[in-house]
C-alpha cells in the first residue's frame, strides 16, 4: 500500500511540475498589499526594480483605485486587499493597471497622485528556491525507499520512516497553481495535509527511535496497551483537526452561511497555527535525540544517533531562528524590503537537506 500511494503520488507531483512549467508567467505589480481596516489597502512592501516602483509607489501608501485605462471616470473604488489580485490577474503579465494612491505623510494638496503601471512584471511559477525544495523533496523520498528496501517491510521502524520520507516529499515537491480546481485543488490538499502530517510523524518517529518499539516501556498488559494507544492517537489529532479545518476552508463552496467564516484572517490564522504545529514538532523531536544521545550510555546507540543529531542540529536552527521565528513573531512580516526576507529564507532552508541525508 505504501508503495502503491507513493507512485501514486510522484506521478501527481510530475504532472504539477510539468503543468507549471507550461504555466504562464503569473503578473504581479510587486507590492505586497494589505488590508487596515474597513476599506483601506495598503502597501506593506514593495519590490525593488518592480513596476510598481518605477511608477513611484513607496511602502505606507494606501490604493483608493484602479482602472484599466486612464480615462476620466473609469476609476473603480477599492476595499479589499483581494479585489487587487482579481485586476492584476485581468490585466495579464505585459498589461497595464493606474492607480489612484493616497500618500498620508505628503501635504494635503499633493497627497493624492495617479500611478500609471506599464508592462506588469511576469513572474516564473518556479523560483530558484522552489527547485532547491524539489531537490530536497527527491532526497527524502530515495532515501526512504532505500532504507525501505534495504531493510524490508517487516524490519523496526521502516515503515514508519520510509511514510514520513513520502510526507516530506510531498510537501517539498508539491506546489499549486493558485487555480484550485481539479489537478490543482487536488495538489494544493496533499500538499497541506502533508505538511500538517509531517510534524507527528516525525515527532513520533523521535519518541521511538533508536530504543524502543512503543511510546513507553512496561508490561504488555490490556490497561497498558491501552494507554499506549491512547498516547499514540493523541500525537495525530492536533494533525487531522487542522487537515479536517484545511479542506473545509478549501472545498467549502461560496455562498452558503459558513462562508462568512472563510475571511482572510481565519485562513492566515489556520496556516500561522498549521506552520506553529510543524517547527514545534521538529523542535520538540530534535531535543528528543539530542537528550537521548548525550544520556545513553550504551555506545551502539550513541553511534546510530551521532548523524542524525547534527543533521538535526545544523538543520533545524538555522530554519528555527532565521526564519521561523520571524514568521510566528510578525519580524519578518515587518520587514523594510522583499529582498531582505527573502534572502533571510534562502538562508534557512539551504540547511534542511541535512535531515534526510544525515538519516
Amino acid at each position: 500500500m505504501l508503495l502503491i500511494a507513493a507512485v501514486l503520488l510522484l506521478a501527481a507531483g510530475v504532472l504539477n511540475l510539468t503543468q507549471r512549467i507550461q504555466s504562464k508567467p503569473q503578473p504581479s505589480d510587486g507590492v505586497e498589499w494589505r488590508q487596515a481596516g474597513a476599506g483601506r489597502v495598503i502597501a506593506h512592501t514593495v519590490a525593488p526594480a518592480s513596476v510598481a516602483a518605477r511608477a513611484g509607489i513607496a511602502a505606507g501608501d494606501r490604493l483608493v483605485a484602479v482602472s484599466f485605462t486612464d480615462a476620466p471616470g473609469s476609476y473603480e473604488q477599492l476595499a479589499d486587499a483581494l479585489d487587487v489580485l482579481k485586476y492584476i490577474e485581468d490585466a495579464g503579465a505585459g498589461g497595464t493597471l493606474h492607480y489612484l494612491i493616497e500618500r498620508p505623510t505628503n501635504m494635503e494638496a499633493s497627497r493624492f497622485n495617479y500611478a500609471d503601471l506599464y508592462g506588469l512584471d511576469g513572474l516564473p511559477s518556479t523560483l530558484p528556491r522552489d527547485v532547491y525544495l524539489h531537490l530536497i523533496g527527491l532526497v527524502y523520498l530515495f532515501v526512504g525507499f532505500y532504507v525501505l528496501f534495504k531493510q524490508g517491510g517487516r524490519a523496526p521502524y521502516t515503515l514508519h520512516f520510509a511514510g514520513l520520507c513520502l510526507a516530506a516529499f510531498v510537501f517539498h515537491f508539491y506546489k499549486p497553481l493558485g487555480s484550485y480546481e481539479d489537478l490543482d485543488a487536488a495538489i494544493a490538499i496533499l500538499d497541506s495535509a502533508a505538511f500538517i502530517l509531517f510534524a507527528p510523524l516525525f515527532l513520533h518517529f523521535c519518541l521511538i527511535y533508536p530504543v524502543r518499539r512503543h511510546l513507553f516501556a512496561g508490561a504488555n498488559g490490556k490497561a497498558f496497551l491501552l494507554r499506549q494507544n491512547l498516547f499514540t492517537v493523541g500525537l495525530y489529532v492536533p494533525a487531522l483537526i487542522l487537515i479536517a479545518l484545511t479542506m473545509f476552508a478549501m472545498l467549502m463552496p461560496g455562498g452558503t452561511r459558513l462562508d462568512a467564516y472563510l475571511t482572510p484572517e481565519f485562513v492566515g490564522s489556520l496556516y500561522r497555527l498549521a506552520f506553529l504545529h510543524f517547527v514545534f514538532a521538529l523542535v520538540s523531536g530534535s531535543g528528543i535525540l539530542i537528550y537521548r544521545f548525550f544520556r545513553s550510555g550504551n555506545a551502539v546507540i550513541r553511534q546510530q544517533l551521532k548523524w542524525v543529531v547534527w543533521g538535526s542540529i545544523l538543520a533545524v536552527l538555522p530554519f528555527t531562528l532565521l526564519y521561523a521565528v520571524g514568521y510566528l513573531t510578525g519580524a519578518a512580516a515587518n520587514m523594510t524590503t522583499l529582498a531582505g526576507a527573502n534572502r533571510l529564507t534562502d538562508i534557512a532552508v539551504l540547511p534542511l537537506v541535512l535531515i534526510p541525508l544525515t538519516f
